[in-house]
């Protein structure tokens, strides 16, 4: 998908939008952002490529808005850079064994003498604390 899916647009795509998809002539495009999601596009008018003009420029608003290029590995796709708070970077440290971050970290969300303790045991989506996350990755230093 990500190096012919878009017809003679693939390359261009893959570069300036960076999540593999698949068009069809119809106006559909299929979209995939590896290990977080899919969505689909439809908008019949076709660009000089044959792709839904519409479709594509919807996926150049959603890879930018939300930071879907999958070469883009600063951040995590999964929460907008609007929204990371303190609790996100701790999990996120954790996660990734790192110890001085995590230190850092706790120290900020404790300044809050009201939610300072609750903020630092609190669970993810899926209600995975930073100590239950940095034991199953084998962080455990930070435990």
């Amino acid at each position: 998908m990500n190096c012919c899916g878009m017809y003679d647009f693939s390359g261009q795509f893959a570069f300036q939008i960076g999540i593999p998809a698949k068009s069809g002539v119809g106006g559909g495009i299929i979209v995939v952002v590896p290990g977080v999601m899919g969505f689909c596009t439809y908008s019949p008018p076709l660009d000089s490529y044959g792709n839904s003009a519409r479709g594509v420029q919807f996926c150049e608003l959603m890879s930018k808005r939300f930071n879907l290029h999958q070469f883009n590995l600063s951040t995590d796709p999964l929460v907008s850079p609007y929204v990371q708070d303190h609790h996100y970077s701790l999990l996120m440290y954790s996660c990734k064994g790192n110890l001085i971050k995590v230190h850092q970290t706790v120290d900020l969300i404790m300044q809050d003498k009201v939610l300072g303790y609750e903020n630092v045991c609190k669970g993810d989506y899926d209600d995975r604390t930073a100590l239950h996350l940095a034991c199953s990755e084998g962080h455990f230093p930070i435990v």
